[in-house]
């Protein structure tokens, strides 16, 4: 563990299979934590189209039931109270879409951004292996483009 008594070219090598060695753990980790990252992010994805399917279909429906009675409205020759209130009423459905549609893609950050953490908090050595190999790597390709010039 200590080096103490090897030659400096025995050190050099051992240095180097061990940085050898943390870059293919880390590149292990990344390539375990970015599967187990898509699969959850494809799971909430699932979730996500699901709600906004069924979201869809009930605006939809409530959107047609809107048009349906401003037609009913219209051919009865109402008069402007009426029409108020169905363009109220109309208003008023945009904006609980509009709400509904921000409810569900805030809903959908919060729960990507606590999964990344909660990965991240349940396995801090990873994670951190993780940065160590970008950043070794990262290194390695800037100074190799910066050694040609």
């Amino acid at each position: 563990m200590f080096n103490i008594g090897k030659s400096n070219e025995e050190k050099v090598s051992n240095i180097k299979e061990n940085t050898s060695d943390l870059i293919d753990t880390a590149q292990e980790n990344l390539t375990e934590l970015a599967s187990d990252v898509k699969h959850s992010v494809s799971r909430a994805s699932n979730k996500i189209e699901g709600k906004t399917t069924e979201a869809v279909n009930n605006a939809k429906d409530d959107g047609m039931t809107l048009i349906n009675n401003l037609k009913a409205l219209l051919s009865e020759n109402a008069n402007t109270n009426k029409i108020q209130d169905a363009k109220q009423q109309a208003f008023d459905k945009a904006s609980e879409w509009k709400e509904l549609v921000q409810d569900e893609v805030t809903r959908a950050i919060e729960t990507t951004n606590a999964k990344t953490k909660k990965a991240v908090t349940e396995q801090p050595l990873l994670s951190l292996g993780i940065a160590v190999a970008a950043g070794v790597l990262l290194g390695y390709v800037l100074g190799h483009k910066q050694s040609d010039k």
